[in-house]
């Protein structure tokens, strides 16, 4: 269920985020909302089946997805309050989950490369510079066809059909950056 969700929550924020554009500013919000309960989802996953690159990847992604909302409300003081009870709630659901031992002995080299890749796509795609957006959501693209083949090898199938439907929104933000480029010139 778990997974499931989290592959509902990731897809709809990926989704939002790929039809930001300068005449849609809020679905920049919305992405970052979904994504934040993804990332809690995700990270709950990747605690229960001993993930490790994933966990670091779904924290660093949660905290962006603080970012995102941040740089998108007005209540900035509220929202902080909030994510303080969202953290918590969170450390103590993960402590109650059963969890495989996180054995780096286990981790596979392109779990490792797939986070790496869309760490720094999902950092890179802060910057207002058009043509580093695009390098990033190429950088998610190629996570992701790592990441539908881990979710197919290691039998977590929601987990293989969002990373294949990011490539959909990988493509979807190079196409919007593009756009967005040629508009502004």
């Amino acid at each position: 269920m778990i997974e499931f969700l989290g592959m509902i929550f990731s897809m709809l924020g990926a989704y939002f985020m790929s039809r930001s554009t300068i005449k849609y500013p809020k679905t920049m919000l919305f992405s970052g909302i979904a994504f934040l309960i993804s990332n809690i989802l995700m990270i709950l996953l990747a605690i229960s089946e001993g993930m490790i690159p994933l966990f670091i990847q779904m924290v660093l992604f949660f905290l962006s997805s603080m970012l995102i909302i941040l740089g998108n409300v007005e209540d900035k003081e509220r929202a902080k309050k909030i994510f303080g009870v969202v953290i918590m709630t969170t450390i103590i659901i993960g402590s109650l989950i059963n969890s495989k031992e996180f054995v780096f002995v286990t981790i596979q080299k392109n779990e490792i490369l797939a986070a790496f890749m869309a760490i720094t796509g999902s950092f890179l795609l802060k910057s207002k510079n058009e043509d580093i957006k695009i390098y990033s959501f190429i950088l998610f693209f190629v996570a992701d066809i790592l990441y539908a083949w881990i979710g197919f090898s290691k039998e977590l199938y929601f987990f293989m059909i969002q990373a294949i439907f990011f490539w959909y929104t990988s493509i979807r933000g190079i196409y919007n950056s593009l756009e967005t480029k040629k508009a502004l010139s």
